[in-house]
C-alpha cells in the first residue's frame, strides 16, 4: 500500500482554497472511523453537519473517513478510506466537499494511520491552533476506535486484545500523539476531543496532558446524534480568535439541543420516526428532552489535571485509614456509567466527584472530608463546562476506574497499568486499588505535607514475643480480606404457599445480615421441560424502607443488624411487544429508582440491510423503549465498546434467554441462547405483563454486597395456569395432600388419584407408558440415605411378589439420581407380560426425614425411547410442596483418633505463651480458674497466633480444638497447622457464622476457601465450637461440630507445627477467645 497520503492526489489543493494561502487560525482534523455498521450513518450525518458550515480562510476543516461495506448506502456508498477538505454545503443527505484522496482500505485502529493523518493535515493546512476530533466507539481508559476491516491484530500484545481485538488502546493513542506532534512540529494541540462513548475519564485526560491544552469527552455512552457540529463550528468560524476552552464550552452547550437532527424540521421528523416510531409533529425542545435523558459531556482544561491527580492521591491516602467496607460502599453507590467488561458485574466506571462525596457522607471522617474538598476544588478548576441528563444526576464531569474485586483480579485488572500507563505513573490510584483488595501495593502517601494519613498502630515488625507473632502487614491483609471477602448471610426462605396461580399470590420472606449489604434482588426462574435448564424470567430490586440521596442519586439505607425481606409474587412475568409479536424477556433492573426505574434486555440485533449482527441491549423506562445500544463484543463476553443504534424498519432484535444449566454433564453452569425475535417498524416496542407459564419455578432473593459479591436463597414453587396449561407439550399437576407437583405429557390421560394408598397414576392413551407416585415414610431409617435404600428394597419386594411378571430381572445396581432438586436413588428392571417386553425404573427420593416418594415408571419396549424422554421431564420437574426444605447434604462425621495427645490447658508450661501482662494488642494466657487458654484482643487487633514450638505434624494427622468467644462478634478464631518459618494454613470461624481457610507464605496471605456461611457454627457468646482438621499429604478435610464442611488441596506447606489463631475486626469493641482440649494425633482408618 505504501506510505499513507503520498502522491499528487493527496497533496492537491482543496477546492475553494488557493494553494498558496497562508497559515490559518485553526485547522480542525476530523478522524472519523465509520467502518462500523452501527455508527456509519451517524458519523456521515455528522460529516454533513460540519459541511453546513464548511472551511473558511481562518478555519480549515479536514476529515479522514473510513466507511463500512454493506450498511448505509447513502452519500456515495463508498467503503474505502477517503480524505476531504470540507466546504460549505446545506444538504444533509449528500457530500458536497471535494475528495482529496482515496487511500483504499486502511486500518484506522492502527497508531501510524492516526500519525499519518495528523502530519498530512498539519503539512497541507498549517494553522496557529490545531484541533483533533476522533469519532467511533469509545471504551474509556482502554481506548477505542477499532476497525473490523482489515481486521488486523495490532501492535500491542495485551490482555484486553484477547477480548476486544485491535483498537487504538490508550497507550497507543498517547505514543501516536507524541510521534505526530514531533513529525508535524506541533507543540501542543489546542484541543483534542472524543466524539465517542465513555472517554471522559481521568485516565484518558492524563494521557492527553502532554499533547493538548483542552479536551471534550463523555462519561457515559453517547446517543446516535453525536456532537452538534453545525452549531459549534458556526461559533468557531464567527470567532476564530477563541481558544480551546471556549470551543469546548460551545461543544458542551450545543450538545443534543442544537443538533441538526433536532433543530432542522425535516431532519427532526425523519429522526423521530426512526428513533421513536412517532410520525406526528414534534418540537425541538421535546426531542432534545427525550434524547438527552442519559447524556453527559465535559470540557476540561488539561493543564489542571495534575492538580486533580494530587488531590486524588490525598483522597486515596485518607481512604486507607478508614474501614474499607465504607470505601466499597461509596464505590457501590456512586454514579456509575456503562461497563464494557460485563453486564453481569457492577460497572467499574464511576463518577469521581460523586464517589468522593459519598465517601464523606458514609465515613464522617474529617481527613476524608478535607481530601474530598480538595478534590472537588481541583475538579472545579479542571472542568470548563459540563452537561448531564436527568438520568445521570451524579455525573460531575470526570469518571475513574474503580473495579469490584472480580474485575480487579481478572488479567491483572485487565492490564490497567499497562494501558493507562501515564495515569499509573502520575498517580497512586493503582497502588490504592492493590491496597484496597489485597492489602499490598506501593506506599500511599498524601501529596501535600498537611494531608498526611493518621498514623498506623505501632507494631514492631521484628518483634516475636514467645510464640506470639504480630505483623503489621499481616494485620492489614487480614483486615482487608475481612472487608472484601466476608459474605452476607441470608436465612432460608419461607413461602406462604407451594402452589401459585393467577389471583393467588405467594409471599416470600427471609432475613439478610451483614454490614456490607448494597442491594437485594428478587429472582424468578422457570425449569424448562425436557431441557434441564433454569431460565431466568424476572429480576427486580427490593427497595429499602429508607433511602438516601446524594446529588440526585438514590441509594438504600439498610438498618443495622439484619434486614427483613417480605415480597409478594403473583405469577406474572414480562414480555416485549413489537406491535405484532410478543416475546418473553428478562428485564433486568438497571437503576435503583422506585419511581421511574430503567430495565434492560440483552439480545442480538440484526441489520435488515446487510444481515450483520451485533450483541445489543434494549433499555426501557416506564414500559417504553428508550434506547438501543450495540457492543463490539459478543454475547459470550457481554461487553465491548457501546454505541447507540437507531433502528430502521425491518431491523430485528432476538431476545437472549439466560439462565442456569441443571445437568451435571453440562460444560458451563450458565447458558445464553437465542429466543424469540422482534421486528422494528413504525410501532414502538413496549413491555407488557403476561401470565407465567405453568410449571416448576425457583423463587428467591439475591443479596449483593458492596463489592458485587452475592449470597442467594431459593425455594421451589409450582405454578398452575389455566390460560397456558400446556407448556412445550406438558401439563401441570399439583397435589397438595401428597405434597408434590410435576409436569406430565399433555397427550396422556387425566391422572387418577388413590387416597387409600396415597398414590397418583399417570398413563398414556394405550397404556404403553405409565407412572405411579407413592408417598411413604420410613421413620426408623438412618437418615435420608437410609430411607432411600429402604424404599428401593420395598419396591423390589413389591415387584417380586407381583404375579404375571415373567423373566423379571434387575439390570442395574442402585445408582444416584436427581429428582427435581433432591437427591434420589434408582434401580432399573425388565420383564415380559402377555408376550410384550417392558422396561421399568424405580426412583425414590426423601426430601425430609419423614417423607419419601417412590416413583414407578414403566414402558413397553416398543415405546421406550419416547417414554424415557417423557419420564425424564416428569422427574426434572418434580417439585416438593414443602417450604424450607434444605437441599444440602449433611456432611460426614470426622474419624476417631487412632492415637492422640491432649492439651487441656491446666499446665501453663504445655507449650503456648503465658503472657499475663497486657500488650497494645491484648494478651494470651492460661486461666487456672476455668482451665482454658484465653486470648484477649483489643479493638481491630490481630491476627495473633500462638503455636507449639516443639510440635510436629506427620504426613497424616488429625487436629482438633474446642473454642468460643465473648465480646465483639466481628471476629475470627481457629487453628493454624503446617506452621514453619515459611508460613502456615489457618482454618478459622467467625462469631457471625462463617468459616474460611487462608494460606500464609510469610509475606503474603492467600485465601484458599472464601468466607462461607455455615449453620453448624454456634454463634452465641460463650457457646462451644469444635473445629477439626484431618490431613493426608496435600489434602485436608475440615469439620465443624462433628460434620464435614469442606476439603482443600494445596502442596505449599508440609510438616510444621500447629497452634491457634485469633483476630478482632471490630474497630470499637474488644473480644475474648477461649480454647480448650487441643488434641493432635492420627485418624483411625475407616
Amino acid at each position: 500500500m505504501g506510505l499513507l497520503g503520498n502522491g499528487p492526489e493527496a497533496l492537491a489543493a482543496p477546492a475553494g482554497r488557493p494553494a498558496a494561502q497562508g497559515e490559518a487560525e485553526w485547522t480542525i482534523m476530523l478522524y472519523q472511523d465509520a467502518d462500523d455498521e452501527i455508527l456509519e450513518r451517524d458519523i456521515m450525518i455528522d460529516f454533513n453537519e460540519a459541511e453546513r458550515i464548511g472551511s473558511t480562510a481562518e478555519v480549515n476543516i479536514v476529515a479522514q473517513v473510513d466507511r463500512f461495506a454493506g450498511a448505509f448506502d447513502g452519500m456515495g456508498d463508498w467503503t474505502s478510506t477517503k480524505r476531504f477538505y470540507l466546504t460549505q454545503d446545506d444538504n444533509l443527505d449528500e457530500i458536497g466537499s471535494e475528495e482529496l484522496a482515496d487511500l483504499g482500505e486502511v486500518n484506522m485502529a492502527d497508531g501510524p494511520t492516526l500519525v499519518d493523518f495528523i502530519t498530512w493535515a498539519a503539512a497541507n493546512f498549517p494553522a496557529r491552533k490545531y484541533a483533533l476530533i476522533m469519532s467511533d466507539h469509545g471504551s474509556g481508559w482502554p481506548g477505542g476506535f477499532g476497525d473490523p476491516d482489515p481486521g488486523e491484530l495490532g501492535a500491542d500484545d495485551i490482555y484486553l486484545a484477547q477480548g476486544f481485538g485491535d483498537q487504538l488502546y490508550l497507550m497507543e493513542i498517547d505514543r501516536s500523539l507524541e510521534a505526530a506532534r514531533a513529525q508535524a512540529g506541533i507543540d501542543q494541540f489546542e484541543f483534542i476531543g472524543f466524539d465517542a462513548c465513555l472517554m471522559a475519564q481521568l485516565e484518558v485526560f492524563n494521557a492527553l496532558v502532554p499533547h493538548a491544552r483542552y479536551s471534550v469527552a463523555s462519561q457515559e455512552t453517547e446517543p446516535a446524534l453525536g456532537w452538534a457540529y453545525t452549531s459549534f463550528l458556526s461559533e468557531l468560524v464567527n470567532n476564530p480568535a477563541m481558544d480551546g476552552a471556549e470551543l469546548g464550552q460551545h461543544i458542551v452547550d450545543s450538545y443534543i439541543d442544537q443538533d441538526q437532527r433536532i433543530v432542522d424540521d425535516a431532519a427532526r421528523q425523519a429522526f423521530v420516526a426512526e428513533a421513536y416510531g412517532y410520525e406526528d409533529q414534534t418540537t425541538p425542545q421535546e426531542v432534545a428532552e427525550a434524547s438527552g435523558q442519559d447524556i453527559t459531556l465535559t470540557a476540561v482544561n488539561l493543564a489542571a489535571i495534575p492538580a486533580v491527580n494530587a488531590a486524588l492521591d490525598n483522597l486515596a491516602a485518607s481512604l486507607v485509614n478508614i474501614d474499607p467496607a465504607v470505601t466499597a460502599q461509596a464505590r457501590a453507590y456512586a454514579q456509575a456509567f456503562t461497563s464494557i467488561f460485563s453486564d453481569e458485574l457492577p460497572s467499574p466506571y464511576i463518577d469521581l466527584g460523586h464517589f468522593a462525596q459519598l465517601a464523606v457522607e458514609l465515613s464522617g471522617d474529617p481527613q476524608v472530608s478535607a481530601a474530598a474538598d480538595e478534590l472537588n476544588a481541583a475538579l472545579s478548576q479542571a472542568i470548563v463546562a459540563e452537561k448531564n441528563g436527568p438520568e445521570r444526576p451524579g455525573a460531575s464531569g470526570i469518571a475513574i476506574h474503580f473495579p469490584t474485586s472480580e474485575i480487579f483480579s481478572e488479567g491483572d485488572n485487565f492490564g490497567y497499568t499497562e494501558v493507562a500507563s501515564r495515569f499509573a505513573e502520575q498517580t497512586k490510584w493503582d497502588e490504592f486499588l492493590n491496597f484496597h483488595y489485597i492489602g499490598t501495593g506501593g506506599e500511599i502517601v498524601a501529596a501535600a505535607p498537611d494531608a498526611e494519613p493518621a498514623p498506623a498502630p505501632e507494631v514492631d515488625l521484628e518483634e516475636e514475643y514467645g510464640g506470639f507473632i504480630t505483623s503489621e502487614e499481616q494485620l492489614n491483609q487480614a483486615q482487608q480480606q475481612a472487608a472484601s471477602l466476608k459474605p452476607l448471610q441470608m436465612a432460608p426462605l419461607t413461602l406462604s404457599a407451594e402452589v401459585a396461580s393467577i389471583g393467588q399470590t405467594v409471599n416470600l420472606q427471609t432475613e439478610v445480615s451483614g454490614d456490607r449489604l448494597a442491594y437485594i434482588y428478587t429472582f424468578i426462574g422457570r425449569i424448562l421441560p425436557n431441557e434441564e435448564l433454569l431460565v431466568v424470567e424476572d429480576q427486580d430490586y427490593i427497595f429499602a424502607d429508607e433511602n438516601n440521596e446524594v446529588e440526585g442519586v438514590i441509594y438504600p439505607v439498610w438498618p443495622e443488624g439484619s434486614v427483613s425481606v417480605d415480597y409478594d409474587w403473583e405469577p406474572y412475568i414480562y414480555a416485549i411487544n413489537d406491535g405484532t409479536t410478543s416475546v418473553r424477556a428478562l428485564l433486568s433492573p438497571d437503576t435503583y429508582d422506585a419511581e421511574s426505574p430503567t430495565y434492560s434486555t440483552n439480545g442480538i440485533f440484526t441489520f435488515a440491510d446487510s444481515g450483520e449482527q451485533r450483541y445489543a441491549t434494549l433499555y426501557f423506562r416506564d414500559g417504553e423503549l428508550t434506547e438501543v445500544f450495540g457492543f463490539t463484543g459478543d454475547a459470550a463476553t457481554s461487553g465491548g465498546s457501546p454505541r447507540e443504534i437507531t433502528p430502521k424498519p425491518g431491523d430485528q432484535f432476538t431476545v437472549l434467554e439466560e439462565g442456569y444449566t441443571l445437568s451435571d454433564e453440562a460444560e458451563s453452569e450458565t447458558f445464553s441462547r437465542e429466543g424469540g425475535t422482534l421486528t422494528f417498524s413504525q410501532e414502538p416496542f413496549f413491555v407488557e405483563e403476561i401470565p407465567a407459564p405453568a410449571g416448576s419455578y425457583i423463587l428467591g432473593f439475591i443479596a449483593e454486597d458492596v463489592d458485587g459479591q452475592t449470597q442467594e436463597q431459593y425455594e421451589g414453587l409450582f405454578v398452575e395456569n389455566e390460560d397456558a396449561s400446556a407448556v412445550d407439550g406438558f401439563t401441570a399437576y399439583a397435589n397438595q395432600d401428597l405434597g408434590f407437583a410435576l409436569l406430565y405429557p399433555d397427550t396422556w390421560l387425566e391422572p387418577e388419584e388413590n387416597t387409600e394408598n396415597a398414590s397418583v397414576s399417570f398413563a398414556n392413551a394405550d397404556d404403553s407408558a405409565y407412572a405411579i407416585i407413592y408417598k411413604e415414610s420410613y421413620p426408623d431409617a438412618a437418615g435420608t440415605q437410609g430411607a432411600n435404600e429402604q424404599a428401593i428394597q420395598s419396591n423390589v419386594d413389591f415387584l417380586n411378589q407381583l404375579e404375571g411378571l415373567e423373566n423379571l430381572q434387575y439390570v442395574s445396581e442402585t445408582t444416584d439420581i436427581i429428582v427435581g432438586a433432591f437427591d434420589g436413588r434408582e434401580v432399573d428392571f425388565t420383564y415380559e407380560q402377555d408376550g410384550q417386553s417392558y422396561s421399568g425404573f424405580v426412583v425414590v427420593t426423601t426430601p425430609t426425614p419423614d417423607v419419601t416418594y417412590s416413583i414407578l415408571l414403566v414402558a413397553a419396549d416398543s415405546n421406550l425411547e419416547t417414554a424415557i424422554t417423557e419420564f425424564n421431564t416428569m422427574l426434572e420437574n418434580f417439585d416438593i410442596l414443602i417450604s424450607g426444605v434444605s437441599k444440602e447434604e449433611i456432611g460426614a462425621a470426622p474419624p476417631d483418633f487412632a492415637d492422640s495427645a491432649v492439651d487441656d490447658f491446666t499446665d501453663p508450661s504445655s507449650g503456648l505463651v503465658d503472657a499475663q501482662e497486657a500488650q497494645d494488642w491484648g494478651r494470651g494466657y492460661y486461666d487456672p480458674n476455668i482451665e482454658q487458654y484465653v486470648v484477649e484482643l483489643t479493638p481491630y487487633a490481630g491476627p495473633i497466633y500462638d503455636y507449639y514450638e516443639g510440635g510436629a505434624l506427620d504426613d497424616t494427622f488429625m487436629l482438633q480444638i474446642t473454642s468460643g468467644y465473648e465480646g465483639a462478634v466481628n471476629n475470627s478464631y481457629g487453628l493454624v497447622f503446617r506452621l514453619s518459618e515459611n508460613g502456615y494454613y489457618a482454618f478459622s470461624i467467625s462469631g457471625d457464622g462463617f468459616y474460611t481457610v487462608e494460606r500464609s507464605d510469610g509475606t503474603e496471605t492467600t485465601t484458599l476457601i472464601d468466607w462461607t456461611a455455615s449453620e453448624l457454627i454456634n454463634q452465641d457468646e460463650l457457646a462451644a465450637n469444635v473445629l477439626t482438621v484431618t490431613g493426608q499429604g496435600e489434602t485436608y478435610n475440615l469439620y465443624i461440630n462433628g460434620q464435614q464442611v469442606n476439603t482443600f488441596t494445596d502442596a505449599t506447606h508440609s510438616g510444621g507445627t500447629f497452634g491457634i489463631i485469633s483476630n478482632n475486626f471490630d474497630e470499637e469493641a474488644p473480644v475474648t477467645f477461649y480454647y480448650d482440649d487441643l488434641t493432635v494425633g492420627t485418624p483411625a482408618s475407616e
